[in-house]
């Protein structure tokens, strides 16, 4: 039946299948994303590629359809390739039904298995005695796909966001732990948007979801970003089976539902030269698929996905960076994954150039942090003084490094093992500006090295004022986004005031964990990926994914 056409030279039909299958049974499946991790590489993974946004455009490669499913009836488009889609939302139609938790640990079991009573009889005898193992949502769903659960132990009942975040602070200030806010989505909200094409005359309302059928290749993501912080767009590909599907506050997530080793095959690349020697390659796939498992982002509990495709999660492009060599190392290391001691999947953090050591966990972000996290000397042969705790140190050690891994790779570029950046006194005046101190700045000091030499505490002063910047991440984005907070610093003074600043820094990123040109150089040096992982997560072990193991880390 046709409900309408666009213009002659783009046609564009609308189609009203007889039965297209049960729209609502599939949105409240992906609402159960995040409380149903995969299992096995074989199984699926949601991503979300654009988690939120108001707007999502997508072009069409090749012939595809659009599929839109919503309560009162369902229809569907056929669209030529290189039509640019938009997708805006308009308003809720019907509020989500949402049940929060104030979780104080997180954990994977397969179905069917139970949690000791002694986790929650503990929380009980500190006077929460509604403490309880909550899992996922029924949602009158059959029991499918995923073999394992997410399950989280909550000091709450199910009970309000407010009174949740409520309970969390209490539980912090009380017992020192960490606690976050999860939401269990019970019934999806229902929103009304609009689907048009960008170059033709079609526009469409309806109240649901969209799924993307392009059985003849990609979907093009416009408007992409991997790293928020830089904000860059770019164009991607995608496939086999995408969605647009609304959240809670009427804003639309772009999401991609494909089996785990597919989405492998986009992290590895993204986040490792693709050229880098087969044992590297084999340790990031499996450090990626511990991470994508093991990592937990509460904020997306409600979302419809279980992991984002940016460095907020772990980088993910999709099908252009798929190459042989790297699918070869997913392959070669299936349902492989880094465990703790206890058998708890391990935090397999990484960054790309540690610059001659690691950083503890604890350092950079704060909290608990596991023996197998607190920094690993990355050099060939004898060892330096550690450690670098003061500016002398840090100095001798960023103009005269020992023999390093990260420093010895053959992809390793110089200017990011070490570099330098020189500073204005208009762009001092302006940190100093956003920082709410009165230029010039007249002194500028480390308070705080960790281990590996990286600034963890800062102060900015001016005349009588000091302000403190706490934070590795927080001090590289002051000085306009530094590839690492591994540095000292050299001042020329003015009549009392800084009239620029030199920063002379080593390596790039925060510094936990593996590091990548380290990875790469001892593959280089003969080291298999057992013994790579070993080295930067030292303790650990590598075993599988599938059931008979898949208790994940606690939140202490």
């Amino acid at each position: 039946m046709l409900f309408g056409t666009c213009a002659p030279e783009r046609p564009v039909l609308v189609l009203a299948p007889p039965e297209i299958g049960d729209g609502g049974r599939l949105l409240r499946d992906l609402y159960r994303s995040f409380w149903t991790p995969p299992t096995d590489d074989r199984e699926s993974i949601r991503i979300g590629l654009i988690p939120s946004g108001s707007k999502i455009r997508f072009r069409a490669l090749e012939r595809m359809r659009i599929r839109a499913y919503s309560e009162v009836g369902s229809w569907e488009v056929a669209s030529p390739n290189d039509v640019i889609w938009v997708v805006e939302t308009r308003r809720i139609v019907r509020p989500a039904v949402v049940s929060y938790f104030a979780g104080v640990e997180h954990r994977l079991r397969g179905r069917g298995e139970h949690h000791p009573n002694s986790d929650a009889e503990r929380w009980k005898s500190r006077g929460y005695l509604s403490a309880r193992w909550v899992g996922p949502s029924a949602m009158d769903l059959e029991i499918g796909g995923s073999t394992t659960e997410r399950w989280v132990l909550s000091l709450t009942p199910p009970t309000s966001e407010a009174i949740a975040q409520s309970a969390c602070g209490d539980a912090k200030k009380a017992w020192k732990v960490s606690c976050h806010v999860y939401g269990r989505v019970e019934l999806p909200p229902l929103v009304q948007a609009n689907l048009r094409a960008e170059n033709s005359n079609f526009s469409k309302e309806f109240s649901g979801f969209l799924e993307i059928l392009s059985p003849q290749g990609p979907v093009e993501l416009l408007d992409f970003v991997a790293e928020d912080r830089v904000g860059e767009p770019s164009a991607e590909w995608f496939g086999p089976r995408l969605f647009v599907v609304p959240g809670l506050d009427a804003t639309l997530s772009f999401v991609q539902s494909t089996p785990f080793f597919s989405y492998l095959e986009g992290v590895v690349p993204s986040e490792m030269f693709s050229s880098a020697p087969p044992e590297a390659l084999r340790s990031q796939a499996i450090i990626a698929r511990t991470y994508a498992v093991r990592n937990v982002f509460p904020e997306y509990s409600t979302r419809p996905f279980v992991v984002c495709a940016s460095t907020n999660c772990q980088v993910y492009r999709g099908l252009k960076l798929k190459k042989p060599e790297v699918s070869a190392s997913i392959h070669d290391t299936a349902n492989l994954v880094v465990r703790e001691t206890s058998g708890a999947l391990a935090e397999t953090f990484y960054h790309s150039i540690c610059g001659g050591h690691t950083e503890p966990r604890k350092g950079i972000w704060g909290g608990a942090s596991q023996p197998y996290l607190d920094g690993v000397d990355d050099e060939i042969g004898s060892s330096p003084t550690y450690p670098l705790n003061n500016d002398a140190r840090v100095e001798q050690y960023l103009l005269s490094p020992p023999s390093s891994y990260c420093g010895r790779a053959t992809l390793t570029r110089e200017d990011r093992w070490r570099w330098k950046v020189t500073l204005s006194r208009k762009d001092l005046d302006r940190i100093a500006e956003s920082q709410g101190l009165r230029p010039p700045l007249t002194d500028i000091r480390v308070r705080k090295r960790g281990i590996s030499g990286r600034a963890l505490d800062l102060d900015l002063i001016a005349g009588t004022e000091t302000k403190r910047i706490r934070g590795e991440l927080e001090i590289r984005m002051l000085f306009g986004g530094l590839l690492s907070s591994l540095f000292v610093l050299r001042s020329v003074q003015n009549g009392g005031a800084i009239d620029s600043l030199d920063i002379s820094g080593g390596g790039y990123g925060h510094g936990v964990g593996l590091c990548q040109m380290g990875a790469i150089g001892r593959a280089e040096a003969g080291q298999s990926y057992r013994q790579i992982l070993e080295a930067y997560y030292p303790g650990t072990h590598v075993a599988s994914l599938s059931p008979g193991g898949v208790a994940a880390g606690m939140v202490k």
